[in-house]
């Protein structure tokens, strides 16, 4: 992999990309007659363990292939379990799945997953999609708007670990989480289901799908509204997340008689719409996603108030359309617009002190910051043996960005001489300064074949070689060239996986473009690049399925920001192991008993940074625990009745230099999920879901710097407020126990 001067030959093809695609566009919208309607499929859970292994999964090589037959490690979870294990947001999977490190800051950052061990500042190392369309935000590349996702209309999610880049191009990193969503029904006519839900911290939550079908057309509509509050019960556990600063009247001033402004609550209100149309093989979709929050836990009560607003509003419009010229070859073309913002209705509460000491002051910010891109992607599949599938595309991708944020301030003022109405200062008009942007044009090709061998060694072994090379060009950075190659062997009941990839990930627009006071930039940072090297093997039969995965990743030009600004960290090396174990074991009394566990082992290194410098030290990467252990029982007491247990264990995580706080406690939770699917009437049921059922009060690790410390903040002799040591929490405690009610339907 290498980012250098672009040969002739690419820059040609980049040049003629646009041609090129739109050409296979025409060819595919005028092409031979479409496949016709969805047949009508046996659910997944109703299938046995072995028979899971040859359902086709689509997120690995970005075709439909046999689980079994898949270049990566994949976790199907279906629509089924999402219910039964009563996850209120799509997010929460992540808590149950192994690799995952979460952190739950609630606020501005919703929601951090250091995937395989990659602990970074801003931005996903994966791709989160939604049938194939990627959903990471523009400027951000976060991914934390799945939590706004509605979840009434998904079929089932599939999570690919591995490095993906050489199908989908940039920062598939770490993997690829797609979502699958339900395209069609058996039966005509209208059709609906989802759930309506209250409990605990005030959660409200409505999310339903509506579809309707006639022959080859169908009218999809998903809706979901998401409210709810911070536990403010538990952030009495942490020094800078307590209440008792925020209505501190020297800290600020008369703010705390304003409820907009001030207060303990930090809320969230997310919402998503997603509204497709299907003529055929034909769709026309609008998609849309908006993350509402307060700022939750992530920064120092003495410095900042929980209770204002960052709104995240995505939306974006598509037409995408499958064909098959014949049974060899097949294609599909995805012509996309979407926006990326950050509302202009955004505000943000600060306190802080200015150069000369004892001079404290409050004010009021609004930020704003848009984006767009316009898309285009072709893609091809190409059987011409039955042993030889080639897999090839090609993508054009226009993004008009922002670069700093649009930041309006009030004015700044001594806390004893805010009064009772603050100032406030107007928020920016949702108009673009072009002074203020860049346009970054991306361009990408790819091949991959995957060439297939059965009965070598017997009846029933099948082998698979798989190799696939990608060429990206980006006008910021140059031209990334990435490599797959693996391995796929099923002998019965046995498989075997080896596999290399490399992967690059892109400095996010923010970190390359939008600093502002506190948060510095950096317009000549490097993409990060890796190379994974990972062997797994399998063991499968009707009702045992288990997986053995080890791994290790490296990594250059890991990007990290700091007090100095946003720099490449430099080499990162990961070595871990995952184990997977699936059962089902009968019992006389229940219709079925399904258990399943994962234990993930990280050990890690990286250079260190002190005090803003990079340095030639090496440790071990903060925030990451050695040892985790997730355990799930599943039991069926009839066809209606469903109770399910989950449980997780997470190790002792050392963190970050800079955190003062070295260490965080394991922890252990218990969850629970009871279901009664036909109670009132048939389709309509009930859920009740008990998250953190033994009340365990634990702590996940602060972001960035994360170096507030806990030494209690006092005015010395002075009047000089000695306070919370950075803008970042070190500790982010979480919810206690919640119980939360829900009415399920699906009819």
């Amino acid at each position: 992999m290498h980012f250098a001067l672009i040969p002739s030959t690419i820059t040609r093809l980049g040049r003629n990309l646009s041609l090129i695609t739109i050409v296979g566009c025409l060819l595919s919208c005028f092409g031979a007659n479409a496949w016709g309607q969805q047949e009508k499929s046996v659910p997944l859970e109703d299938l046995s363990l072995e028979e899971l292994m040859n359902v086709e999964v689509i997120s690995a090589s970005k075709t439909a292939e046999k689980l079994s037959d898949a270049p990566a490690t994949v976790i199907v979870l279906t629509a089924q379990d999402l219910v039964r294990r009563g996850y209120l947001d799509i997010s929460e999977m992540f808590d149950d799945l192994p690799g995952m490190d979460v952190t739950r800051p609630y606020g501005d950052t919703y929601m951090k997953n250091y995937w395989r061990g990659y602990r970074n500042t801003i931005g996903s190392p994966y791709l989160l999609m939604v049938d194939n369309i990627i959903m990471n935000n523009l400027y951000f590349n976060e991914a934390e708007g799945m939590a706004s996702l509605p979840m009434a209309n998904i079929e089932r999610v599939e999570i690919v670990y591995g490095p993906a880049s050489s199908v989908y191009g940039a920062n598939a990193f770490m993997g690829v989480i797609n979502i699958i969503t339900q395209k069609n029904r058996d039966s005509s006519g209208v059709s609906s289901r989802g759930q309506l839900l209250a409990g605990s911290l005030n959660r409200r939550i409505a999310d339903m799908n509506l579809m309707y079908k006639n022959n080859d057309f169908r009218v999809s509509v998903s809706g979901r509204f998401d409210y709810g509050i911070t536990d403010n019960t538990t952030a009495e556990n942490y020094e800078y997340t307590r209440r008792g600063y925020l209505s501190n009247r020297r800290l600020w001033g008369a703010l705390v008689n304003n409820p907009s402004l001030a207060g303990i609550n930090s809320v969230h209100q997310n919402s998503g719409i997603d509204a497709r149309m299907y003529f055929g093989n034909t769709e026309i979709g609008y998609m849309m996603n908006t993350m509402r929050t307060g700022y939750g836990l992530v920064y120092p009560t003495d410095k900042v108030q929980p209770n204002g607003l960052w709104a995240r509003p995505q939306w974006s419009i598509h037409a995408r359309h499958e064909q098959h010229f014949s049974a060899t070859f097949s294609s599909t073309t995805l012509l996309r617009y979407r926006e990326s913002d950050v509302g202009n209705d955004s505000y943000f509460v600060e306190g802080y002190d200015l150069s000369s000491p004892g001079s404290r002051v409050v004010d009021v910010s609004f930020w704003q910051s848009l984006n767009n891109s316009f898309s285009l992607y072709q893609d091809f599949t190409y059987s011409p043996l039955p042993v030889l599938t080639v897999n090839a595309g090609l993508k054009f991708e226009r993004r008009d960005l922002q670069k700093a944020y649009d930041v309006n301030y009030g004015p700044s003022l001594p806390p004893d001489s805010v009064r009772s109405i603050y100032p406030m200062p107007s928020p920016f008009a949702a108009i673009r300064q072009y002074q203020n942007r860049i346009v970054v044009d991306d361009e990408g090709a790819y091949l991959q074949a995957k060439y297939q061998v059965q009965h070598l060694f017997g009846a029933n072994d099948r082998h698979n070689l798989i190799a696939g090379l990608r060429f990206d060009n980006n006008s910021v950075y140059g031209l990334a060239s990435t490599l797959r190659a693996s391995y796929v062997g099923n002998y019965g009941n046995l498989g075997l996986r080896l596999m290399y990839g490399q992967a690059f990930q892109e400095p996010v627009p923010r970190t390359l473009f939008g600093g502002w006071r506190g948060s510095g930039s950096d317009p000549d940072l490097k993409p990060e690049l890796s190379n994974t090297i990972e062997l797994s093997g399998t063991y499968t039969e009707n009702n045992l399925s288990a997986v053995v995965s080890l791994y290790n990743v490296n990594s250059q030009n890991t990007i990290v920001n700091t007090s100095q600004g946003a720099q490449n960290l430099g080499a990162r090396s990961v070595l871990g192991a995952d184990i997977h174990l699936q059962t089902r074991i009968p019992v006389n009394v229940l219709k079925q008993l399904s258990v399943w566990g994962y234990y993930s082992y990280l050990s890690s290194q990286e250079r260190q940074i002190h005090n803003g410098t990079l340095t030639d030290s090496v440790a071990r990467i903060g925030d990451l625990a050695d040892h985790k252990v997730y355990l799930g029982v599943s039991a069926d007491i009839n066809a209606d009745v469903n109770i399910t247990l989950r449980g997780r264990f997470i190790g002792q995580r050392q963190t970050i230099a800079s955190n003062p706080i070295r260490v965080i406690d394991a922890y252990t939770t218990v969850d629970a999920t009871f279901t009664y699917e036909n109670l009132f009437a048939k389709g309509i049921g009930i859920s009740l879901r008990v998250f953190n059922i033994f009340n365990a009060q634990y702590f996940h690790p602060g972001l960035r710097d994360a170096a507030a410390g806990t030494t209690p903040g006092v005015f010395d002799g002075r009047g000089i407020w000695r306070g919370s040591a950075s803008f970042y929490n070190s500790l982010l405690p979480q919810p206690g126990r919640t119980i939360q009610l829900a009415l399920i339907f699906g009819i």
